[in-house]
């Protein structure tokens, strides 16, 4: 099974040397605890060895992305090179954002792609038919995508999993953080990767200069 770099620091060493390629992965998380970051820095390092990268950003200007990134990810340039691109939407339906994909993905070869976030799209949903059907048709296009690997980025928490979100995912990371005494303290935890031994403990990681990095020696609860 081939496996790629994620370009997070000390991650690929929890999932057996990184994410199968092709696979769906889903990155869960409450507001603050670095979801945009992780799927960006995923893509840039992607970007930066001959993978072509999509983010699509939905119900949120990319102007407004563009602030929130403060770390020596190479956005700007990667972008002007033409070796990723970055797509804002509309608050959308999922078939909306299929033929989005569509048009995009013929237009590139892209090998990772980002969706941020799945969460303001499905809450558009009263009738959980109509959900199923166009989720099934999303995930359609999806795999009809062979070499891409995707990230999708929703807002929860371990304890508040989206079942279709969480059966479309072939992997599923979530971020998260604790307050210890006066200062937060975060987490990462895999808590699905199909095919793939990974770590089932809750590692520490941090922000820093040049965006995140996990820990794989730390847990968060034997420190």
């Amino acid at each position: 099974m081939e496996r790629l770099n994620t370009g997070i620091r000390g991650l690929d060493q929890l999932i057996d040397d990184g994410i199968p390629r092709s696979w769906v992965i889903l990155i869960k998380g409450p507001a603050g605890c670095g979801k945009t970051t992780f799927g960006l820095q995923f893509l840039c390092y992607g970007a930066e060895n001959d993978e072509f990268g999509i983010y699509i950003t939905i119900g949120e200007p990319i102007s407004h992305v563009k602030k929130y990134i403060r770390f020596n990810l190479n956005l700007e340039k990667l972008t002007t090179e033409g070796k990723l691109i970055l797509v804002d939407t509309k608050l959308i339906k999922l078939s909306d954002l299929s033929e989005i994909l569509q048009d995009a993905i013929g237009k590139y070869n892209a090998q990772r792609i980002v969706i941020d976030s799945f969460t303001s799209l499905i809450s558009l949903y009263k009738d959980e038919p109509t959900l199923r059907q166009e989720f099934s048709n999303f995930l359609d296009v999806v795999r009809q995508v062979k070499n891409a690997t995707w990230m999708i980025i929703e807002e929860g928490t371990p304890r508040s999993p989206d079942a279709l979100s969480e059966f479309m995912a072939d992997g599923v990371i979530n971020l998260t953080y604790f307050l210890r005494g006066n200062h937060r303290v975060r987490g990462i935890e895999i808590t699905k990767m199909r095919g793939t031994a990974h770590s089932e403990g809750i590692h520490l990681y941090k922000f820093n200069e040049d965006g995140i990095t996990v820990y794989p020696e730390e847990k968060v609860f034997e420190m």
